[in-house]
């Protein structure tokens, strides 16, 4: 069996691009679709973004800070991992023999924060994955891997060596033009530590970032 997961930062809230997302997972069949940038507030009635056969997963932030920017619709059988995590925009599925996991870090920071102490404290939530099962990490690090020099950039290739994870070579993951210029960077991509997977990227004019497509080969079962 695969099992197929896109990760897109759809940029500046969901609600107006909903049925775009809509039509992806029901023309696709998908088991999970990450969605960054969603803009989901605690006042928000959820019931309007149902989809048959999927349940809608909020970051624990919609709690703490009364905001998601990181949700998910997954399949009904789809399982959650109960990662202990309020201030991270971070959502863990189990599927078995595979984890799949969302992240979303944002380059703005709250009070009393900074863009180190928010990547330091991803990894502190990220390292409570269970590693002995096939793993993969989707998301929007806002670290570009196109510039040799990059903020946190040497940090991340560490944590990864230190987990047994790689990075995906996927190239330009966002685009936009600014003042006539284009602008590409590699912020969106994934980290695995298992090669049995196809990753494929599409670009959607409703943002400025790529749609990420991840196909995972030898996908055997689903728990709750």
């Amino acid at each position: 069996m695969t099992l197929k997961v896109f990760y897109w930062n759809c940029c500046a809230g969901l609600l107006g691009k909903f049925d775009t997302v809509r039509d992806y997972i029901t023309s696709t069949d998908l088991d999970v679709f990450f969605i960054a940038e969603a803009e989901i507030r605690f006042e928000f009635d959820l019931g309007c973004l149902s989809i048959d056969g999927n349940d809608l997963i909020c970051s624990n932030t919609l709690q703490s800070r009364k905001k998601s920017r990181l949700i998910c619709f997954k399949k009904i059988q789809v399982g959650v991992v109960e990662i202990e995590n309020e201030l991270d925009e971070i959502i863990c599925l189990n599927m078995g023999d595979i984890i799949v996991t969302g992240i979303y870090k944002g380059f703005k920071c709250f009070e009393n924060e900074t863009i180190t102490s928010n990547f330091k404290r991803m990894c502190d939530t990220l390292r409570k994955i269970d590693y002995t099962k096939r793993v993969y990490i989707l998301g929007d690090f806002n670290i570009d891997m196109m510039k040799t020099s990059s903020p946190l950039k040497e940090d991340l290739l560490e944590w990864c060596d230190l987990y047994g994870m790689r990075m995906s070579e996927i190239g330009v993951t966002r685009a936009r033009w600014v003042a006539g210029n284009l602008q590409e960077s590699c912020l969106d991509y994934i980290l695995s530590n298992d090669d049995r997977f196809k990753l494929e990227k599409e670009m959607n004019v409703q943002s400025d970032h790529y749609v990420l497509k991840l196909s995972c080969f030898g996908y055997s079962k689903v728990i709750r």
